[in-house]
């Protein structure tokens, strides 16, 4: 039970209430005389539901869940290779699959020295391995765990709106003589609660509210997890469902698919509802015990308020607050052990200084919700600001990312400017080539002067071919340094 709850609290107050009037001799008199008259009648009606749970899906959704996570945790992927050509200026790191590739694709290749044995290519075949979630298993899970929260939270809201439902009609009465005075009362009271679900210590279904809220728990504790929040973003399956092998063989899914059979199949509410009407009039004793006195307490509210009693009651109770609270600490400070002390006054003056850190209490809790709640909306205001500047850091890194596109776009064109400076460069070669094969075809033999002059004119354009490649590759390396720098100081400066 919870002792700051709102009904352990009522009761708290009655119990100090009783205990107070109950030691007035006088006051019970007249409680005595009023609840032992011959027109004394009381009378309890109550319109409740009576709610009986089927726990058959309860417990075999309990059991299942086991399988379901065993069967996240197994977290099965694919292997995805995906395979792209790029220049050879571009490549980090070279593999086997690209040696392999090269060897089959020979117009990759840039140049081939046969002195040396050396190789250089032009591009090459860069694999990149992903792992692959979207299984169709993968997916089945995600498809049976919606199915699940769906099946339990649509039972589950219609037996707390059953359960909801209460009236209760209370009817007392009583025609009493008590000394010169008649004191007649009749209280009719309904009491009409809907759309208020509470599970009381009392409850004959406690027990298994409490474990249908520990199937919803797990099910979110599911969806929260790595394999479900990174499956989940893929396209849905749709019954009916394929048995796959892995729905076939593997044990863990084996159970997962009879579990979304069972749960296909079962046709039924989950529980069944019965209206109960009942009337009474032989109350308990505890109900009695307090309500005895509140007739006496409405004539005393009553009488007060007509002759306007309350502002001196309330003014004389705190002067005989404060007397005594003087009078007792007097006692202590002269007190020379606690024999001297009388046991009654220090029990009251400690109940009053309970009441008082009571009072105390209560103004901090109320000034603590005052203060919780205009930090509350600071809060939203601060996380209004945050999402403000989220959404301009967006915008800006949004206008990074095409000023990036651009400067690849830039640096793309002088690649290609590149390749035509190689390209040019291995006409010039074949061109050489060709032109000592032809001398050589004619039987013609070069002299001196010629061999050397046409060696001459191959070190110039080599010299010349290699050096512009060499000076823009230069150029093109500096100028993305400069624009990455100007990037990262931009980041920064939005970070900050």
């Amino acid at each position: 039970m919870n002792r700051n709850g709102r009904k352990y609290n009522q009761y708290k107050g009655l119990r100090e209430y009783l205990d107070v009037v109950t030691s007035n001799s006088k006051i019970n008199q007249l409680v005595e005389a009023t609840s032992s008259s011959q027109f004394f009648n009381n009378e309890i009606e109550v319109f409740d539901n009576s709610i009986i749970i089927d726990e058959t899906w309860v417990s075999k959704i309990e059991e299942y869940l086991t399988y379901i996570s065993n069967a996240i945790q197994e977290g099965r992927r694919f292997i995805l290779n995906t395979g792209e050509t790029v220049d050879i200026e571009k490549i980090k790191k070279v593999t086997k699959d690209s040696i392999v590739d090269l060897a089959k694709h020979s117009d990759k290749i840039r140049n081939f020295d046969f002195k040396k044995a050396t190789v250089e290519p032009k591009k090459l075949l860069v694999i990149e391995k992903n792992d692959d979630y979207g299984l169709y298993e993968n997916r089945f899970l995600v498809f049976l765990i919606f199915y699940i929260k769906s099946f339990v939270s649509i039972r589950y809201d219609k037996i707390k709106d059953a359960q909801s439902s209460l009236i209760i009609k209370s009817n007392f009465s009583n025609d009493a003589y008590i000394y010169k005075d008649n004191i007649k009362y009749n209280f009719v009271i309904e009491d009409k609660r809907f759309n208020e679900f509470k599970i009381e210590e009392t409850d004959i279904n406690k027990n298994i509210f409490e474990r249908i809220e520990n199937i919803e728990g797990i099910i979110n504790q599911f969806l929260k997890s790595d394999l479900i929040s990174l499956v989940r973003k893929l396209p849905p399956i749709q019954e009916p469902i394929i048995k796959n092998n892995v729905l076939k063989n593997d044990p863990n899914f084996v159970k997962c698919y009879e579990l979304y059979e069972f749960l296909k199949n079962y046709n039924e509410d989950g529980f069944k509802i019965e209206n109960k009407n009942v009337k009474t009039n032989k109350l308990s004793k505890d109900f009695l015990q307090f309500f005895k006195y509140i007739p006496l307490l409405m004539t005393f509210l009553s009488y007060s308020e007509v002759k306007e009693l309350f502002p001196l009651l309330n003014e004389e109770y705190e002067k005989e607050k404060k007397e005594k609270n003087e009078i007792l600490l007097n006692k202590i400070k002269e007190a020379t052990s606690l024999a001297e002390l009388n046991l009654k006054d220090v029990l009251f003056f400690l109940k009053n200084i309970y009441i008082t850190i009571e009072e105390k209490d209560n103004e901090i809790k109320k000034i603590s919700s005052e203060k919780e709640e205009a930090l509350k909306n600071q809060q939203i205001e601060f996380e209004n600001e945050i999402q403000k500047i989220h959404e301009e850091y967006i915008l800006k890194e949004k206008e990074s990312d095409k000023e990036i596109k651009r400067i690849n776009e830039e640096n793309n064109n002088l690649n290609e400017k590149i390749k035509e400076l190689n390209d040019e460069l291995d006409k010039t070669h074949h061109l050489l080539n060709s032109v000592s094969k032809s001398y050589l075809n004619n039987n013609e033999k070069l002299s001196e002067q010629q061999f050397t002059d046409l060696e001459k004119d191959y070190e110039f354009f080599t010299n010349y071919f290699i050096n512009e490649r060499n000076k823009i590759k230069k150029d093109l390396k500096k100028k993305k340094k400069e624009e990455i720098r100007k990037l990262l100081k931009r980041k920064e400066k939005l970070n900050g």
